[in-house]
């Protein structure tokens, strides 16, 4: 295992647990209904194929919560990284997309189960925590939050002098976050969903 967590306390969490508490705040915030899968619904992240095996990492959904913003219907999920060792470098993240308008929730499954897949390595998440517990975000979340950032952020990563097979650095503790700034980001990237 390439991290370890500290032992939290309430106010201090780990990068996918700070990506679960936005989720929950826009689901709150914006009157979102859950809509579960039977089974999970991948997207590949990561590829080490060749002729003679197949690996791959992928991150993996299986709750989406739908809202309505500015006329338009969006998908949101958090995902948790699945498969083999070339996904290795994250942990999850949280992907948004707009769907269609006007459908059944069997068509809307439909067309998640259509979308998350996409064939372009984290096309729909804005973002990411990498296996160090640190955040990668899409430029335009990155602009609206700024050095505000460094605010909500409670513990650096801490490394031990060895590389993991793949060349990455062992992590000792990863990053932790105050909790508080799930609201403040769930604030800005609410005002991308447009």
């Amino acid at each position: 295992m390439k991290t370890k967590n500290e032992t939290q306390t309430s106010d201090v969490i780990s990068g996918s647990q700070l990506l679960q508490e936005i989720i929950a705040t826009l689901t709150e915030n914006l009157n979102g209904i859950k809509l579960m899968f039977k089974n999970t619904i991948d997207s590949e992240i990561a590829d080490d194929s060749d002729q003679h095996r197949t690996k791959r990492g992928y991150m993996s959904y299986k709750e989406f919560t739908l809202f309505e913003k500015n006329g338009k219907k969006w998908a949101l999920a958090f995902g948790t990284k699945t498969g083999d060792y070339p996904g290795n470098n994250f942990q999850s993240d949280l992907i948004a997309f707009s769907i269609t308008e006007k459908q059944t929730i069997s068509e809307i499954k439909k067309e998640i189960a259509y979308v998350v897949p996409a064939k372009s390595h984290f096309k729909n998440s804005f973002m990411i925590v990498t296996y160090d517990g640190q955040l990668m975000m899409r430029t335009a979340l990155t602009q609206l939050i700024g050095e505000k950032m460094g605010e909500f952020i409670a513990r650096e990563a801490r490394y031990t002098p060895n590389f993991n097979m793949d060349g990455t650095r062992c992590v000792e503790l990863e990053t932790s976050y105050k909790k508080e700034g799930a609201i403040f980001i769930a604030d800005k990237l609410q005002s991308l969903l447009v």
